[in-house]
């Protein structure tokens, strides 16, 4: 399967609010509820076109199948957090492993600076997936909401 990452541009925004809603998604937020188109809104103006944010289409076979994003910390700008989903019909078929490189290969050449990214989540198969991808796991402790994990990019 041919896999390409996009940037995301403002005609996503709709596409985007689309994904995030489905009930696959929701199941593996951390905030696990849906979000309002004005909340949506809300978040692809302030976060996901802001300078402080890498963000993606992930394409397979030409479909849009899921979004992949960095932001950068504004107080430690050497840190980033990741954030990806992909739509349920793409997983296990290698997708998300060709999309997370690729988008970790742009953020080296768009933030060269950058020297770790780390993800948080509530879903023990998205953090055996990060696992093997690179990512060094921070176990979850009985008071945190969710697992950590860390990858170097430099």
């Amino acid at each position: 399967m041919k896999v390409k990452l996009r940037r995301l541009q403002n005609g996503d925004k709709s596409l985007l609010y689309h994904f995030r809603n489905l009930k696959e998604i929701i199941e593996n937020s951390l905030s696990q509820r849906k979000v309002s188109w004005n909340e949506h809104q809300r978040w692809f103006s302030q976060v996901a076109l802001s300078g402080y944010c890498l963000a993606f289409v992930i394409f397979a076979d030409g479909v849009p199948a899921g979004h992949l994003r960095v932001e950068q910390d504004r107080k430690y700008f050497i840190l980033g957090e990741l954030s990806m989903y992909l739509l349920r019909k793409y997983r296990n078929e290698g997708v998300g492993s060709l999309a997370l490189e690729q988008g970790v290969d742009m953020v080296k050449w768009e933030w060269p600076f950058l020297k770790s990214i780390h993800i948080r989540t509530v879903s023990s198969t998205a953090l055996r997936f990060f696992e093997k991808n690179k990512f060094e796991v921070s176990r979850r402790g009985a008071k945190e909401e969710c697992w950590r994990a860390i990858r170097q990019v430099d």
